[in-house]
C-alpha cells in the first residue's frame, strides 16, 4: 500500500514534468514558426466545411502574436483565447505545483458545475456573434490589423 503510494507520486510526477515539457515545446513551435504561412499546422476543418469561424479559430495565430508580444494582435486572432488564457495558464501551474509536490490526487471539485455552464454558454455564444457578418461583430472574426 505504501509502496504503491509512492509509486503513484513518483508517476504524477514524471507525467506532470513530461507536461511541462510538452507545453515548452510549443510554445517553443510557436515562436519559431509562424501559423500564417502554415507548415506543420493543420487547416481549421470545421472553417473549410463550412465558411464559418469556430471558437478556436485564430487560437495559433494569436498564441505566436502573444509569443512575439502583440496583444493587440493577438485580441484580432482570437479575444476569447487572450481572455481564458490567464485562467487556463493558472490552473496549470497549480496543478504542476501540486503533482510536483507529490502526495495523493486531490479529489475535491476544482471548478463548480455552474462555472462550466457559464463557459460553455460563453463559448457558443462568442462562436455565434463571430459569425454575425455586420460591423461591430466582424471584429470577433480572426483578422489582420
Amino acid at each position: 500500500m505504501i509502496r504503491s503510494r509512492l509509486e503513484q507520486g513518483q508517476t504524477r510526477r514524471i507525467a506532470a514534468a513530461l507536461a511541462a515539457l510538452a507545453v515548452a515545446c510549443l510554445a517553443g513551435l510557436l515562436f519559431f514558426l509562424n501559423p500564417e504561412y502554415p507548415r506543420l499546422y493543420p487547416p481549421c476543418v470545421f472553417h473549410h466545411l463550412t465558411g464559418w469561424h469556430c471558437p478556436g479559430c485564430g487560437t495559433a495565430r494569436g498564441l505566436h502574436a502573444l509569443i512575439h508580444g502583440r496583444l493587440v494582435q493577438a485580441l484580432a486572432f482570437n479575444p476569447f483565447m487572450v481572455a481564458v488564457l490567464p485562467f487556463l495558464a493558472v490552473a496549470g501551474a497549480r496543478g504542476l505545483r501540486d503533482a510536483l509536490a507529490g502526495g495523493p490526487p486531490k479529489t475535491r471539485r476544482l471548478t463548480p458545475a455552474w462555472a462550466i455552464w457559464l463557459l460553455a454558454g460563453l463559448v457558443g455564444a462568442f462562436w455565434a456573434l463571430r459569425n454575425i457578418p455586420w460591423f461591430p461583430f466582424t471584429l470577433l472574426a480572426p483578422h489582420r490589423l
